[in-house]
């Protein structure tokens, strides 16, 4: 099986342009190094341009996120110049109100580890909706990819909260009981997999190596990427009051990166078996009003 596997998302410099990173290397107060991504929506004196954000949802992450790979195939070599506009509805269609709070983060959650930590979607769970007001059950996201030669599954955790420590603790008993749970993960796996790339040859290997009955060591290949979203108008509009977002951005984010990890451990979590990655926003819930009626999300 090759030892790297391509990420889903196409036009990343798009995307990259839209999700900045902070290039900046972080540390906790004891001096240990942990992973993890700052990131931020540009702003223009003080406000995010929440439109471009949903465009780019719309027309590049929204089906790739919602929908299987096999899917968005199928249709893509069916429909031609129309390709566009049906996927963008069946996605639409997996999506509620109810629901579009929880599954904006997730969206996120798998934009950021498939574009930053370059690892495709393993199991598209959004497509198994039998009905677009059921929520996703287990971990928010599921992914793969060859680190240092070694299969690591992803199995992802999204919070989008107003407070940051309040999604901080929900996610740290959230990525213990993925982790405890993760026969239930595989068993999906095992009957949904989503990974075209691979072979059928290559896929019953790396059916082999996830399964915890063949695999005894399956704990060593898990890793639990985190993304908190969180609202923080103070440091959004930083820039008008002549202060540098970036620093004030930092500044910030060593305090609540210090304050994750610190739950992980308490909950016996490995903190070196998790990727923080964070988002802030100037209020989350006019973000989900807005991306609600951006997008036409029914109820």
């Amino acid at each position: 099986m090759t030892m790297k596997l391509a990420p889903q998302l196409k036009n990343t410099h798009v995307i990259k342009d839209m999700l900045k990173k902070v290039n900046v290397s972080i540390f906790l107060s004891d001096g240990r190094r942990v992973e993890t991504l700052l990131v931020y929506l540009p702003s223009i004196n003080g406000v995010i341009n929440h439109t471009a954000f949903f465009d780019l949802i719309a027309n590049e992450l929204l089906h790739h996120f919602a929908l299987t790979c096999q899917d968005i195939e199928k249709k893509l070599k069916r429909n031609g110049a129309q390709a566009a506009d049906i996927l963008f509805k069946k996605a639409l269609s997996k999506l509620s109100q109810q629901t579009a709070h929880g599954e904006l983060g997730e969206l996120i959650l798998f934009t950021l580890v498939d574009v930053y930590l370059e690892a495709p979607k393993l199991l598209s769970k959004i497509s198994l909706k039998t009905s677009p007001q059921m929520p996703v059950f287990g971990a928010d996201g599921v992914h793969i990819q060859y680190v240092n030669n070694k299969i690591r599954v992803y199995l992802g955790e999204s919070k989008l909260y107003t407070t940051f420590s309040n999604a901080a603790t929900k996610a740290a008993s959230s990525i213990e009981k993925a982790k405890s749970r993760y026969l239930d993960e595989f068993n999906l796996i095992d009957s949904y997999i989503d990974l075209p790339q691979l072979d059928e040859d290559a896929e019953e290997e790396l059916l082999g190596i996830l399964n915890p009955f063949e695999n005894k060591n399956i704990d060593d290949h898990i890793h639990s990427p985190c993304f908190i979203g969180f609202a923080d108008k103070n440091l959004i509009e930083s820039c008008l009051k002549g202060e540098d977002f970036l620093q004030c951005y930092i500044n910030m984010a060593f305090n609540h990166i210090d304050d994750y990890y610190k739950k992980l451990e308490k909950r016996s979590v490995n903190i070196e078996s998790s990727t923080l990655m964070i988002l802030p926003f100037t209020d989350t819930e006019a973000l989900v009003k807005d991306f609600i009626t951006h997008l036409g999300i029914q109820k």
